[in-house]
């Protein structure tokens, strides 16, 4: 059963401009045209000016603009498993590598800008990564159960409480989005519908 504040966390981030898919889904996005997809789709988001991201569950990462023509692809199998791409800045989009505990940066032509090794720092399997409001990289610290805000150096600029300070024992984020400087994070397994 899902809590009234699960609830609202939810409907909160399902708000904001990205989704979540399953993966065996095929996209299809509806305007005077139809995009059809015929790989398994893991993530879909669109940036501020509506270019749409497509997260394949064999590691590429498309980019559409408005009228749904294909501009951009993304396709490096030797990095590992992308578990969640965040377009929140379209010049630097974050791919999330969790069995490396790797951030990927690439630019708005889906190239490499850079790797941030997260092993390197203090923070061991994070769980859950996304881009603030003032261009950081928010990360979820699953060991200490807190919130963290990094430069994209990997340097801690905020902490917040843990989680287990609010009643959120056991929480495991597997999504972070920010709007309107409010952080909100989302652990899926938690929800049950």
């Amino acid at each position: 059963m899902i809590s009234r504040q699960m609830l609202f966390l939810l409907l909160w981030v399902l708000g904001l401009p990205s989704c979540i898919t399953s993966q065996k889904t095929v996209a299809e996005i509806k305007s005077d045209t139809q995009l059809d997809i015929t790989e398994n789709i893991d993530q879909v988001e669109i940036d501020n000016l509506q270019n749409i991201y497509i997260l394949t569950s064999d590691d590429k990462i498309l980019r559409y603009d408005l009228e749904l023509n294909k501009k951009y692809e993304y396709n490096n199998g030797s990095i590992g498993d992308i578990v969640s791409i965040d377009a929140t800045n379209p010049q630097k989009i974050l791919c999330f590598i969790a069995d490396f505990n790797r951030i990927l940066i690439l630019d708005n032509t889906l190239a490499e800008i850079k790797t941030l090794d997260l092993s390197t720092t203090q923070f061991l399997d994070i769980t859950a990564v996304a881009r603030s409001n003032d261009n950081k990289i928010w990360i979820f610290d699953p060991i200490n159960q807190v919130i963290v805000k990094i430069d994209n150096l990997g340097n801690a600029q905020f902490k917040s409480n843990r989680l287990s300070d609010y009643n959120l024992d056991n929480v495991n984020p597997t999504i972070i989005r920010e709007k309107e400087n409010k952080v909100a994070v989302v652990d899926l397994s938690l929800i049950h519908i």
